[in-house]
């Protein structure tokens, strides 16, 4: 099979028109030749130069990222240079990649989606799937916020997390994003749906503040839990392809609680 079927699988439960609108130009085949024979497929949160080892090793011609390789333009491509170093190593092994961003997060099984299942949310608008609508909300068993934490350290395999609030204070409806999710917009979203509790990526001083204001407590997590999205594409795509498919090994956590 070619490279295209799994690219036309993956557009159809990922809609580009899903996408942020600043996304657009740099999701789907970012790098190679869908026209290519495929080999084996590796599923990877980014593009970095141990995937692409790691994409070697397991003779897989194809890589499924979920962040895009660029979020700027090129102005030259150096062998090295982050960015062109990974570009050789693609074109060199003659690996393709495909991006899929914010429409995977809001597509039907994708980041939001698995994440509201894995926290087994009740009355939740898991599915939900409309542009730009990115919180996944809905209730658990009330619990303090401190026992949240330690909840979620659990579930997402974190080796820690950060909490801005009440840790006696008790949480019973969450707010649930992937990523960074702490724009302004996001926390607004998060306050007028009445969370006791928004859990997302890479929170602002700022946006603490106005957390705190408002008494909406906060835990930061690792944003490499979007990494959850591709067990459940994994799978599938093997059960419908029966190609060979794997799920990177690579810790996608860069940093270290110490």
């Amino acid at each position: 099979m070619k490279i295209k079927e799994i690219l036309t699988y993956i557009e159809q439960r990922f809609p580009y028109e899903l996408a942020a609108n600043f996304d657009l130009d740099k999701i789907g085949l970012t790098i190679g030749d869908e026209n290519n024979e495929l080999k084996g497929v590796l599923c990877a949160l980014d593009l970095t130069l141990p995937v692409i080892e790691e994409a070697k090793r397991l003779n897989c011609n194809l890589i499924i990222c979920h962040h895009p390789f660029t979020f700027t333009p090129l102005t030259k491509i150096l062998a090295n240079d982050e960015k062109g170093a990974l570009i050789y190593g693609m074109v060199k092994n003659d690996i393709s990649l495909i991006a899929m961003h914010t429409n995977m997060d809001l597509g039907i099984d994708g980041v939001d989606d698995v994440l509201c299942e894995m926290l087994k949310l009740k009355d939740s608008n898991y599915g939900e799937n409309t542009k730009d609508k990115y919180i996944r909300h809905g209730y658990i068993n009330e619990m303090s916020l401190k026992d949240l934490a330690y909840h979620l350290k659990d579930v997402f395999n974190l080796n820690g997390v950060k909490v801005m609030g009440d840790l006696d204070s008790n949480v019973k409806k969450i707010g649930i994003l992937g990523g960074s999710g702490a724009h302004e917009n996001d926390i607004l979203n998060a306050i007028g749906l009445q969370c006791d509790c928004y859990i997302t990526g890479e929170i602002k001083h700022s946006m603490a503040l106005l957390s705190k204001y408002h008494n909406l407590n906060l835990i930061e997590v690792s944003h490499g839990i979007e990494k959850f999205v591709f067990n459940k594409l994994a799978f599938d795509i093997k059960e419908k392809f029966g190609i060979n498919i794997y799920v990177s090994e690579i810790d996608s956590n860069l940093f270290k609680y110490l």
